[in-house]
């Protein structure tokens, strides 16, 4: 039988059973000539020998043996056994091949018959070192694994063993292929021939009984990979293959990975080695073709926080990504979450998988050091909105938060609009980011149930005044005012009035809940101490006596400004004073007023002036078409009748 001391040939194996057959046979038949039948045996072998090995690899040191065991004596002499580079290796007489250095040569071997066969052998410089893929693995049980091994330098012969420091728990082939078996730990070893050896830890653990992922739905645009994840039980271990019921749509790579490729539906399968599995459902949707933020600038303090969120079209599916033109100005989280840390600009740009892109300014401002509302304190009636607002130091800013002490009484909106609810008491406060606070104290009264205004007197043209209203008893309102002609008489936000020119205008005043009432302002084109002279004069003269009533006096008066009023009469008084025929002797004589030589006429001629200050004033008695003042009757009928003279309608 031939056998190798080392590591024999898969070719000399091949032939032993044979060459023992051969050998045995011949042993049975041997009679008087043991020799020949002996040589004939051996030229068998060289036969075998020729056919199926002839070329051997061997590594410096390393020995290997064509050994003959052959039944009963042997003789040396029948065989004869030669290197052809006995530098590179050697071979005695019995087969025992020893590698010297590197190179070639080859080993033949003779028969005293002439008979020969040889084996080319290369002789390889031996390994200094090797090395195995894994140092350690994790493996559950029957979750098989192939190691490999490496040899320095790597021409070198890589013959080697493997062996397992257990095999109850993890054994191992002849090729490094390892199988797990129950769990524990066992070290696997492979070695060279000339004792270089490496190893690797494997750690088996239990096979799995279930396995999850990490989403059983997910929804992506196209071109928009994504990680997923599987699990299994606490104390097992499993390798996993991953599949796709629809890889046209969807596909995945053997680490979970999936590539959306185009809209559609999709199955991702994780199956574990021993046939546990888990799915998710992806949807693929259009990419993006645009991408917006939901602001494109942003003032806020050192400190604060903004969040900005991303918008895209109907239908369509991302995964963004943020990023900060100025890191050390505003950062920005993988959310859209902006945190402001010193004063300065950045720019906060949002991408999409498809390199769609938004950006929103953020301008940053110190943090607040105080903080001040316009109102410490304010009165309104109930459902009477209102919008505070809050003024910060210098140069910061702020997000606020708003509260009510008593949100029933008053409650505030994130702005600082409040609205009163009910009769009662609230404080309003502001608080900064950074805790800064300011308050305002509302009353809250009841709704008005009605307005009235009081009357001005007339104004003249310039002047203005303040008209006063009154509101239902315990109430308080908000009002807006208006005229019904801003070119006669103007009214701001607090009824104030101002005379623009001559004529009448309705101010009209509303509360917040509808109620309303108006009034009558009258325009004077304004006097001069001419127009009071010759006003008071023509009282003088035509209704001068001390007996005469300060009625009298006014109406004569009325009629004076009517006629100014009128486009049929001059328009200044002193022009309609001196029209011929109209005023007595005034169109000739001129308008004159007496001096007064006593105290009863002094106080007549005082209180003409001041019943003329009075209709200049803008008192009225008379409708602005009674023109006629006489002592008989005129135009187109009397209005009234006084102290014997008639006032009388165009």
């Amino acid at each position: 039988m031939i056998k190798n001391t080392k590591r024999l040939a898969a070719i000399v194996i091949s032939v032993a059973a044979l060459v023992i057959m051969t050998l045995t046979t011949v042993y049975a038949t041997a009679g008087n000539d043991v020799t020949s039948e002996k040589s004939a045996s051996f030229s068998h072998v060289l036969r075998l020998l020729k056919i199926q090995s002839d070329k051997l690899i061997l590594g410096v040191g390393e020995e290997y043996s064509f050994d003959l065991a052959i039944s009963g004596e042997y003789d040396p002499s029948l065989l004869k056994w030669s290197s052809s580079n006995s530098s590179v290796l050697t071979v005695d007489e019995y087969g025992k091949i020893t590698a010297l250095k590197a190179g070639s040569a080859a080993v033949s071997v003779q028969l005293s018959s002439g008979e020969s066969a040889g084996c080319n052998i290369k002789v390889t410089n031996a390994p200094t070192d090797i090395s195995i893929s894994r140092e350690k693995a994790t493996r559950g049980v029957g979750d098989c694994y192939q190691l490999s091994a490496s040899v320095t330098p790597s021409n070198a012969v890589s013959k080697c063993t493997w062996s397992s420091s257990d095999s109850a728990v993890v054994s191992v082939d002849a090729n490094g292929r390892i199988t797990p078996k129950k769990a524990g730990v066992a070290n696997i070893t492979v070695k060279t021939y000339n004792g270089k050896s490496a190893s690797c830890k494997v750690t088996v653990r239990n096979a799995p009984s279930s396995v999850t992922l990490s989403r059983e739905k997910a929804t992506r645009g196209v071109g928009d990979s994504y990680q997923l994840s599987a699990s299994i039980p606490s104390g097992t271990m499993a390798t996993y293959v991953w599949v796709s019921s629809n890889p046209w749509v969807v596909s995945v790579n053997q680490s979970g990975k999936i590539t959306p490729k185009k809209v559609g539906t999709a199955e991702i399968t994780v199956r574990t080695y021993n046939g546990k599995s888990a799915s998710c459902k992806v949807t693929v949707k259009k990419a993006p073709d645009s991408v917006a933020l939901n602001k494109t600038s942003a003032t806020k303090g050192v400190g604060d926080t903004l969040k900005l969120t991303s918008k895209i079209p109907s239908g369509t599916m991302t995964n963004y990504t943020y990023s900060s033109s100025n890191k050390s100005v505003a950062s920005v989280n993988k959310n859209g979450l902006v945190t402001p840390k010193k004063a300065g600009t950045a720019t906060i740009t949002v991408k999409t998988h498809n390199g769609k892109k938004a950006s929103c300014k953020i301008t940053v401002k110190n943090a607040p050091t105080s903080v001040k509302l316009n109102r410490t304190s304010a009165t309104r009636g109930v459902g009477d909105c209102y919008q505070l607002t809050r003024t910060l130091s210098s140069n910061s800013a702020s997000t606020d938060e708003w509260s009510s002490s008593n949100s029933s009484v008053v409650s505030v909106d994130k702005n600082g609009k409040i609205t009163p609810k009910k009769v009662g008491t609230a404080k309003i406060t502001v608080e900064t980011y950074n805790g800064k606070k300011a308050s305002c104290t509302v009353n809250v009264k009841k709704a008005p149930t009605s307005i009235k205004l009081e009357t001005p007197k007339a104004l003249d043209t310039g002047k203005s005044c303040t008209i006063k209203k009154t509101l239902s008893a315990n109430s308080m309102a908000s009002c807006t005012w208006s005229s019904s002609n801003k070119n006669i008489a103007s009214v701001d936000k607090n009824g104030k009035v101002t005379a623009k020119k001559s004529g009448s205008a309705k101010i009209t005043v509303k509360t917040y809940n509808g109620k309303t009432a108006s009034c009558t302002v009258n325009v004077n084109e304004g006097y001069t101490d001419d127009d009071l002279y010759c006003l008071a004069a023509v009282i003088w003269q035509e209704a001068g006596s001390s007996w005469i009533s300060d009625r009298l006096q006014l109406m004569v008066a009325n009629v004076v400004m009517n006629h100014v009023a009128s486009p049929s009469f001059p328009n200044t008084i002193r022009g309609v004073l001196t029209r011929p025929y109209a005023y007595g002797r005034m169109a000739w004589d001129g308008i004159h007023m007496p001096t007064a030589s006593d105290p009863i006429t002094k106080a007549a001629i005082d209180r003409c002036y001041a019943n003329a200050k009075k209709i200049l004033d803008g008192y009225r008695l008379l409708p602005s078409n009674v023109i006629y003042q006489a002592g008989f009757v005129q135009g187109s009928g009397v209005y009234a009748y006084e102290n014997g003279i008639y006032f009388c309608y165009a």
